[in-house]
């Protein structure tokens, strides 16, 4: 069992740390469809939820040009 296991809070970290580009946006997201109940239909209806606190603009512009970074050795 790698250290990322055992440690949740350090996968958060280290995922957050790849997301270079519109990173708190990319990060809502992911928690959002991870939340959500069920298959996600659209990205747009994740901003209903509490989970995700931005709106649909933001939404479209993370996804558009958000960026991920290979994870740090």
């Amino acid at each position: 069992m790698t250290n990322t296991i055992r440690n949740p809070g350090r996968l958060l970290l280290d995922f957050y740390s790849c997301l270079t580009r519109h990173g708190d946006m990319l990060f809502e997201l992911t928690d959002a469809m991870l939340c959500e109940n069920g298959p996600v239909a659209s990205p747009v209806d994740l901003t209903l939820l509490a989970e995700l606190r931005r709106g649909h603009g933001a939404l479209y512009d993370a996804w558009n040009h958000g960026r991920f970074a290979r994870a740090p050795s």
